[in-house]
């Protein structure tokens, strides 16, 4: 808790202590109202942001019925125009799903009651927003026909990027905690009071939570889940139910019940300061694609700390990991006019090959390579868990040392070609050196290593995909580009061992090396 010394500059809006023990009360309900109609009244920037598809998805949920069912329909502009979405944690439980076998039945209606019950609690919220449509997931998708899935996750960016609103079981586990929350209204008052200091100007001191929106929001259990990354960027507004609060983002603010008006000042320049590791920046970048300059790298470190988040979050399957990122990537490809390669972009691939595993050393980061073959060595997709990209500052100057001469990825499918891949490769011209492996330079630090190179010894901090043992008594690296700052230059390199099974000049990465 900080205390600043300035006046509360936030919202003036109070909650009845009397109306809010929960997040169902009337006071919450009157607050996502006014967050709804507000934004799409009076924000010319999420104004300006719709209208510019007529997509719908394959299949909806029709809430328009009586109380106690709704039922399937088919997507269609006749039938309905407005819709929301669903984002949730389907946890370790079984709920109901759409099957081969069920589709007649959900078609002429489903029973509220057999609905797990944050699905309940998410069809109260859109019709009481007047929003009579509703996607979910594993409603509207076919779970046991693959070519079904396939589809269907391919539009999974265009789900969420058209719908009106995207409500988000922000504090759930799983898909029967509900959305709603029992609170104690005091917890969202204003602890406010007087200075009294000798000497000073009496003042009106307001005590602020710097880590309101992390602990809310970015840290709540919903967003350790990888497929919700790319639905929180990608919808136009979000209703957050959290742990004692509604919470509101869009393109043009992010507010919660203690601060309906929007943050204040101080929290967003607090946040601002941060949220280029958190989703909000991208979702407002993403908006202002139309004065986007493509020879700028600044696209392309916004999609590296976006992998920064996205490859830290869980997957029930490891195979989804370029799948749940799929439809961010079109978005990105549409932005950039690039070409993506396995969660790389191929005008910027000597700078996006030198990612590295998120903790650092010769021990090898928190990540280790997938068993199962789901992108090439060279793409981050094929470590599971954090990594990080370099990101590139043009005042350092970065001199690209490689020539890439092709590269390529084959989809698992044609249907979506940002998702899946069976094979990969890049063939490049750059100097290639055999270093010997001395051991450690403990005088440089833990994660530097001591090399012999044509006869002479080189050091430099090594961050390895996978733990350096005794069996590395040698590695081949290649330098892949340079910064030369004003006080400097560092040498960024891969490391890499001859590839099993392949011909002779086929390598595969285990590294980079910074020196």
């Amino acid at each position: 808790m900080t205390v600043p010394n300035t006046g509360y500059d936030g919202a003036t809006t109070k909650i009845p202590a009397n109306d809010g023990t929960s997040t169902s009360s009337k006071a919450s309900w009157d607050r996502a109202t006014s967050w709804l109609s507000q934004c799409r009244n009076h924000h010319e920037t999420c104004k300006a942001n719709e209208g510019y598809s007529s997509f719908l998805p394959t299949r909806l949920l029709d809430l328009s019925s009586d109380g106690k069912q709704i039922r399937l329909v088919a997507g269609e502009k006749r039938v309905c125009h407005e819709y929301a979405t669903l984002s949730h944690r389907w946890g370790d439980s079984d709920i109901i799903r759409l099957r081969m076998d069920n589709m007649t039945q959900f078609q002429a209606g489903i029973d509220i009651g057999d609905l797990p019950q944050t699905f309940k609690d998410a069809v109260e919220v859109a019709r009481k927003l007047d929003i009579s449509y509703l996607w979910i997931d594993s409603l509207c998708i076919i779970q046991d026909d693959s070519t079904d899935w396939h589809t269907e996750s391919a539009l999974m960016g265009e789900v969420y990027s058209n719908g009106v609103l995207n409500i988000m079981a922000t504090a759930c586990e799983n898909s029967h905690q509900g959305l709603y929350r029992d609170r104690d209204p005091r917890e969202l008052d204003h602890c406010s009071f007087k200075s009294s200091w000798t000497g000073m100007e009496q003042k009106c001191l307001t005590v602020l939570n710097y880590g309101l929106w992390r602990d809310l929001i970015k840290r709540a259990p919903l967003n350790e889940r990888g497929w919700v990354v790319q639905e929180r960027i990608l919808a136009p507004r979000t209703l957050h139910f959290a742990e004692n609060q509604l919470a509101w983002e869009c393109h043009t603010m992010e507010a919660c019940e203690i601060y309906p008006d929007r943050l204040p000042r101080r929290l967003e320049n607090l946040h601002s300061r941060v949220k280029l590791i958190d989703a909000d920046a991208y979702r407002q970048w993403l908006t202002s694609w139309r004065e986007y300059d493509p020879a700028t790298h600044v696209g392309y470190d916004v999609w590296g700390r976006i992998i920064g988040i996205y490859s830290g979050t869980q997957l029930t399957k490891e195979a989804d990991r370029l799948v749940a990122i799929s439809g961010l990537a079109k978005r990105m490809r549409f932005i950039l006019k690039d070409e993506y390669l396995a969660g790389l972009w191929a005008r910027h691939l000597p700078y996006q090959l030198v990612w590295f595993t998120a903790s650092l050393g010769i021990d090898g980061g928190k990540g280790r390579r997938v068993e199962n073959y789901r992108a090439p060595s060279w793409s981050w997709a094929s470590i599971e868990g954090e990594v990080e990209m370099m990101l590139v500052e043009r005042a350092a100057k970065p001199e690209s040392l490689i020539e890439i001469e092709e590269a390529k990825t084959t989809p698992f499918s044609s249907i979506d070609d940002t998702a899946e891949v069976i094979n990969g490769y890049i063939r490049l011209k750059g100097q290639l050196f055999q270093a010997e492996i001395l051991g450690r330079d403990e005088e440089a630090g833990r994660s530097n290593l001591r090399f012999q190179v044509d006869g002479k010894v080189v050091g430099g901090m090594v961050l390895s995909d996978e733990p350096i043992t005794a069996k590395h008594t040698s590695v081949v690296y290649l330098p892949v580009y340079l910064e030369n700052r004003e006080t400097a230059k560092f040498l960024y390199s891969l490391m890499l061992n001859p590839a099993e099974g392949r011909p002779q000049g086929w390598y595969s990465r285990i590294g980079v090396m910074m020196s």
